[in-house]
């Protein structure tokens, strides 16, 4: 995820987006479940993708992550 500069609201960075777009702030992790209804609830952000990962494994104790994070195709 990244923050526009003017209005703040978030997007998703994509493995197309340029990282130094100066249209946006400096990208980061967002940690996203499933409500009781199926609905998409946002959890936390985090710095690193190694911060966001250390959290979900702490909400669910097993769950297996990639070593580094992956754009999917």
């Amino acid at each position: 995820m990244r923050d526009r500069i003017e209005g703040g609201d978030a997007v998703p960075f994509t493995k197309d987006d340029e990282p130094f777009d100066e249209e946006f702030g400096c990208p980061y992790f967002a940690l996203y479940g499933l409500d009781e209804n199926g609905w998409v609830e946002h959890i936390a952000d985090r710095r690193t993708y190694s911060e966001a990962v250390r959290l979900a494994e702490k909400l669910v104790p097993g769950l297996v992550f990639p070593t580094s994070p992956t754009f999917p195709l």
